[in-house]
């Protein structure tokens, strides 16, 4: 989801002589700084725990900061076992020692579980990481189907959502749809069909409803949908 939508913003720049004809953004972790900001406000689960804890090591990964570990984690020891998860293990295993952390306060530094003092280096990463927040400017107008899942045990609904909202206040296209009653896997199969009946729409020049652009609706059943 949070691919689809990065490679649709950044295309114009990379690719500019092609435009791109649609984009399926599904359960798109697509506001990290706002699902990162909701969770120290509302609370953690333990894969959205673990889900951010990845998520900080493959910043420091790419942006090649901090350089101290602990700026961030709890100690060297959570620093290392996070750094082994995510070199070492597939998508949705912990290294040994690091499943059972379910306490923030067990797996970020305090600063970093403090919306007042987060680190500017490890914020403004969130902040570009984020549609809604990135620095770069949108140049495309490629159509967007996005779908959220209600009881997502990953990405708050309300991040995904409020990422919605503020792409469609930007001018961008995007159909929204979620998906009640389902979590983030089940939300994302379920919703499969209508992204395949959305992209072949959009491949054959048919018109797109305009009621369903930026009509940031309530949840719907999609497992009935896709019938």
């Amino acid at each position: 989801g949070h691919g689809t939508l990065s490679v649709v913003r950044y295309a114009p720049y990379y690719l500019p002589e092609r435009a791109l004809d649609a984009g399926v953004a599904l359960v798109p972790d697509a506001n990290a700084h706002g699902a990162f900001l909701e969770l120290l406000d509302q609370g953690w689960t333990q894969p959205r725990l673990g889900l951010h804890a990845l998520r900080t090591a493959s910043f420091a990964d790419f942006y090649g900061t901090p350089a101290d570990p602990s700026t961030l984690f709890a100690d060297a020891t959570t620093a290392a076992l996070v750094e082994e998860t995510y070199t070492d293990y597939c998508f949705g295993d912990f290294a040994p020692g690091l499943e059972t952390v379910g306490d923030p306060a067990d797996m970020f530094a305090p600063s970093v579980l403090d919306a007042t003092t987060l680190p500017e280096s490890f914020e403004c990463q969130l902040r570009e990481n984020s549609l809604p927040t990135t620095s770069l400017v949108r140049l495309d107008d490629t159509p967007i189907l996005m779908n959220a899942a209600q009881l997502d045990e990953l990405i708050p609904v309300a991040s995904v959502r409020q990422a919605a909202q503020s792409l469609c206040d930007d001018g961008q296209r995007i159909e929204y749809v979620q998906c009640a009653d389902l979590g983030h896997t089940d939300g994302a199969v379920a919703f499969l069909s209508q992204a395949l009946v959305f992209i072949r729409a959009r491949l054959a020049g048919e018109p797109w409803d305009t009621d369903r652009i930026c009509s940031i609706g309530t949840a719907v059943d999609c497992l009935a949908a896709a019938e």
